[in-house]
């Protein structure tokens, strides 16, 4: 449909403004009729629309790359279809319009629009660019969606916001399997109170008294999008997150904090291949002494980074919150 609208960027961004409720009803139908992987494509289609309209907004028109005579035919094709719809809108609307009339119109307007189609299969094919324009990427479906999770240990998010409810799309390998597995859950709560949330969440964050009423509503944040899907979540250590609506304003990295008892944190900025050595260190220490506990697993893990002259910078600044048990 939307290739068939007439009329410029900012004419076609009006016409589908306010026209994304479809989208959510009927990603809405698909997962209570568990079809998790269509409703998940629906949910990318509509993704997909809104980047478009975002980077045909920076872009120039690459119309203008057309021919004289390609420009001119497609007007004439257009033109052609907005008046075939124009009658027909216009019989339809009359009482006493002749039913063969109809017939004929409507049989015209199909016919117009097989030509047009052809006619931009033919046009794409000599301007690629043109296509991905006017009506973008094709959606990522569950196959292509495997090729995102370079293993066992990534999982894949997905939201799915609308006026009623949210849903989560959550998408994992087991093992070497080719095809991901996808689980959705629904989340109870709307587009709007989701709005208020975020934007209060962001505002506890803002405010030089952060850290009084941060972790609670970060707790509960956590367990309303991330705590369904613990079960899938469970051994990960890379998760690719696509957010939808307000979410898109949610820091999740402060969800991911709160939702844990434990989080080993840096005072300052400390060297990747550093912060490697002192992590898989602790985590050695924790397998093979777990009655020492956190706190002394992360001690002995900067005494070994030490051992190799480095500097305090590299090892100093890592510190443990929450609980060292």
């Amino acid at each position: 449909m939307r290739s068939q609208v007439v009329g410029d960027l900012q004419q076609r961004q009006i016409f589908f403004e306010g026209r994304t409720s479809p989208y959510s009803s009927l990603i809405e139908l698909l997962v209570e009729q568990r079809e998790a992987a269509a409703g998940l494509a629906v949910a990318e289609r509509a993704k997909a629309k809104v980047l478009l309209d975002t980077l045909q907004s920076g872009r120039d028109h690459l119309s203008k790359y057309l021919t004289l005579a390609e420009r001119t035919q497609e007007r004439e094709f257009i033109a052609r279809l907005t008046t075939l719809n124009a009658q027909l809108a216009g019989e339809k609307q009359d009482p006493s319009s002749d039913p063969k009339r109809l017939a004929e119109l409507s049989a015209g307007l199909d016919r117009a629009r097989i030509e047009y189609e052809s006619f931009l299969t033919s046009l794409y094919a000599e301007h690629p660019r043109l296509r991905l324009q006017r009506d973008g990427l094709a959606p990522l479906s569950l196959d292509d969606a495997g090729t995102l999770l370079p293993d066992a240990r990534t999982a894949l998010l997905e939201f799915a916001v609308s006026e009623e409810k949210t849903l989560l799309f959550v998408l994992s390998k087991a093992g070497k399997a080719a095809t991901p597995d996808l689980q959705v859950f629904s989340l109870p709560i709307k587009a709007k109170d989701l709005a208020d949330r975020t934007r209060k969440f962001r505002q506890t964050l803002a405010n030089p008294g952060r850290d009084v009423g941060f972790k609670a509503e970060a707790t509960a944040l956590h367990d309303l999008l991330l705590k369904p899907a613990r079960a899938q979540l469970k051994g990960k250590t890379s998760l690719v997150i696509v957010p939808d609506g307000p979410l898109w304003e949610l820091p999740f990295q402060a969800l991911f904090v709160a939702g844990v008892p434990t989080t080993v944190v840096s005072q300052w900025k400390v060297l990747d291949v550093s912060t490697q050595e002192l992590m898989v260190e602790f985590h050695r220490q924790l397998k093979t002494k777990p009655a020492q506990g956190k706190a002394e697993a992360l001690r002995q893990a900067a005494l070994k980074v030490m051992k190799s002259a480095r500097h305090p910078f590299d090892w100093a600044g890592f510190i443990l919150v929450g609980d060292g048990r």
